[in-house]
């Protein structure tokens, strides 16, 4: 008997040693393996954004981003991680995006598509093709042949993530649209359009009394499974919380996006009120102040034998390379179609909304 309390006792003093060894072993190794990815971080952070001085982990709308900023303080570049639906399951990859709100990394963390076709996102010669891209340019890039889902699921997923990383980390660098006071909105049928796997998601929305009481999804060419499921579940939210960002049907992010930027559309339009007969206005130079992305976008209207004949945009203080765009773009549009509400820069719809308001208020002073 004390021959067998012995040997247990023996054995516990070993497994006590054995165990607290593991434990210090443990400790020790975490230590290493977290200093090692935190160098790693460091070198490439260094790497894609050449000017960084210091740099943060932050979290804000559930996500967790390294942000890097110059000496003076200045937001040089963010890296995030991102995820989107492929053929196979989650795709996850990271992001890199310098001061400017352009992509300069983008690198794939782990997925499960097909070898041989989806898995060649993985691929530098594709993955390149989104490097240098902005929120306004377009992501469609070169498929992978045979692999049309984890495609669209990449273009679709990576501009979508770098706008949300932008939108949660990036300040100016986002586009984030103003809020629109339903409670002011006239009654009435409104009908917009929104991008979701797929472009072409039309609704019609109808508020009465100040608020959403209808909407109607009349197309949408995403895929049946996801798409059937968003327009079941999203217009419910977006009524009863009377907002149009609500949160997305599961396993159908892109199409509940699609339909409340389709929702947004249309509320954008309402908000414009109704048509304007230009060709009633007298002879002279009118101007108008809008609000986009930001307040104090100015124009002056010239209207000459009843057509709207020049525009000029005076100020605006919109992330200038999507007002620019904007500029460019709208002001023609608006001319050749005698109409102050016109299809927006790609890319740049609220500073696009802002130009058309500012000539509609113009002329209808």
């Amino acid at each position: 008997m004390k021959e067998i309390i012995r040997v247990g006792l023996i054995l516990m003093f070993i497994c006590a040693v054995a165990g607290g060894a593991l434990a210090y072993t443990n400790q020790v190794t975490s230590k290493i393996i977290e200093k090692r990815l935190y160098e790693e971080k460091v070198a490439l952070m260094q790497e894609l954004f050449p000017t960084m001085e210091n740099f943060e982990d932050k979290e804000a709308d559930g996500r967790t981003a390294t942000i890097g900023y110059d000496a003076d303080g200045n937001l040089v570049g963010i890296l995030a991680e991102g995820k989107t639906s492929g053929y196979g399951g989650d795709i996850r990859f990271n992001l890199g995006i310098d001061g400017e709100g352009k992509l300069v990394s983008l690198t794939i963390v782990s997925h499960s598509e097909t070898a041989g076709l989806g898995a060649k996102i993985n691929e530098e010669s594709y993955r390149r093709q989104f490097l240098g891209k902005t929120l306004s340019d377009s992501f469609d890039v070169d498929n992978i042949s045979g692999a049309t889902i984890t495609s669209l699921a990449m273009e679709n997923g990576v501009k979508k993530e770098m706008e949300a990383i932008l939108t949660a980390f990036g300040g100016d660098l986002a586009e984030v649209p103003p809020d629109i006071d339903i409670s002011t909105l006239p009654d009435g049928v409104y009908e917009g359009e929104g991008e979701g796997l797929k472009p072409g998601i039309k609704v019609k929305v109808t508020i009465a009394g100040g608020r959403i009481t209808a909407i109607e999804v009349t197309n949408g060419d995403d895929t049946p499974e996801y798409f059937d499921k968003a327009k079941a579940e999203v217009p419910k939210r977006i009524i009863e919380e009377q907002s149009v960002q609500v949160d997305a049907a599961s396993g159908a992010t892109f199409s509940s996006q699609g339909i409340m930027n389709a929702v947004q559309d249309a509320l954008q339009k309402a908000a414009a009120g109704p048509g304007l007969d230009i060709s009633a206005l007298p002879d002279g130079v009118y101007e108008g102040e809008g609000e986009g992305l930001k307040p104090g976008i100015k124009v002056k209207v010239t209207v000459a034998g009843g057509r709207i004949t020049d525009i000029e945009v005076t100020n605006g203080d919109d992330t200038p390379e999507y007002f620019n765009k904007a500029k460019a773009e709208v002001p023609k549009r608006i001319i050749e179609e005698q109409s102050v509400q016109v299809d927006a820069a790609c890319g740049a719809t609220f500073s696009s909304q802002g130009i058309m308001q500012a000539v509609r208020n113009a002329l209808t002073q």
